[in-house]
């Protein structure tokens, strides 16, 4: 038995849908460096860090999703071509 074609592809890694994931990789890694002495930060900078990268992560995954979603006001194919709803199907005997 064959896939169907149109089967869903996977999301992917956590850090590819999710800013919060991304955000704590982040915090990760600056706790490493600041714990290993590479990198010189207190609490508040690590914290505003972390901060700016998750609403820059939740900026750029929302708008990479839009564009892969189709508008219900105004639903198009990707070459601009209006979708329009089929016509019902004709009923025996009318």
């Amino acid at each position: 038995m064959s896939e169907p074609a149109h089967r869903a592809q996977p999301a992917g890694p956590p850090t590819q849908t999710e800013p919060a994931a991304i955000a704590e990789a982040v915090r990760v890694i600056l706790v490493a460096l600041v714990g290993a002495g590479w990198l010189a930060l207190d609490d508040a900078t690590l914290a505003s860090i972390v901060s700016v990268v998750g609403v820059l992560a939740s900026v750029a995954l929302t708008w990479w999703t839009r564009r892969k979603v189709t508008s219900l006001a105004r639903p198009r194919a990707t070459d601009g071509t209006p979708l329009v709803p089929a016509a019902p199907p004709a009923r025996p005997g009318e």
